[in-house]
């Protein structure tokens, strides 16, 4: 079981996700930015972040650089619904860029990163 930390702005995507990755992980949940990196700082780690793209005024990946700058154990993966996030987003500190409504995507990408810090 691993310990996931999900940030997303949207309660109802937050929620419905935090059900679907509890079945498997322990869910840590930041309803945007800066509850997120407060998250990061009080409590363990969490072996991998799973974060919006767009969460007004900030960005995902904003937040996946901050992990990978400050945890670079810490695995990073931009969850999005927006079109053309890949294009536009900072790929440098992302581990997976998965794609909203896509359970399985997100479930492999969950399960490369944590086979990647395995092996680290």
């Amino acid at each position: 079981m691993a310990r996931i930390l999900l940030v997303d702005d949207d309660e109802d995507v937050l929620e419905s996700m935090a059900e679907l990755l509890g079945r498997h992980h322990e869910v840590i949940v930041a309803a945007g930015f800066p509850q997120a990196l407060a998250a990061l700082g009080e409590g363990p780690l969490p072996d991998v972040v799973v974060t919006d793209y767009d969460m007004a005024p900030y960005r995902g990946d904003d937040l996946l650089a901050i992990v990978a700058a400050r945890w670079p154990r810490v695995g990073r993966i931009l969850h999005s619904g927006a079109p053309g996030v890949a294009a536009k987003a900072n790929r440098l500190h992302v581990d997976h860029l998965v794609k909203k409504g896509d359970p399985s995507e997100l479930a492999r990408a969950i399960a490369q990163c944590l086979l990647r810090l395995r092996w680290a």
